[in-house]
């Protein structure tokens, strides 16, 4: 597994299903976050 700092992932760019750009920084920037990765099979 890829070891990484997460300031990385703040600059990375979400699209929500109505299309709407959310910068991911955004998201934690003045309350915590989790974020999830999920894989869809099949």
């Amino acid at each position: 597994m890829r070891s990484f700092d997460v300031g990385e992932l703040a600059d990375h760019v979400l699209i929500d299903p109505e299309g709407g750009e959310h910068r991911l920084g955004d998201r934690w920037a003045e309350t915590p976050a989790i974020v999830l990765f999920l894989r869809h099979f099949g």
